[in-house]
């Protein structure tokens, strides 16, 4: 089974929350300035599918799932 590590692009984001919407299990909003931050660092099955549809949802696209090692 793929692993993969959830990167937000702080430049990127824009706060939107949606990726929150989408995987209120998986992201959160920094305190600070709301914008989203990953409460997961590796997530793999039914949760990589959920990060992977956060990721697809986000308009500014500024969340990546990279691939690690099997």
């Amino acid at each position: 089974m793929s692993a993969y590590k959830i990167e937000v692009d702080l430049d990127q984001c824009q706060a939107h929350g949606m990726c929150v919407a989408t995987a209120p299990g998986l992201f959160g909003m920094r305190p600070d300035d709301s914008k989203a931050m990953p409460l997961a660092d590796v997530v793999s099955g039914p949760e990589a599918e959920e990060a992977g549809l956060a990721a697809e949802g986000c308009p500014e696209l500024a969340i990546t799932l990279r691939p690690l090692g099997d």
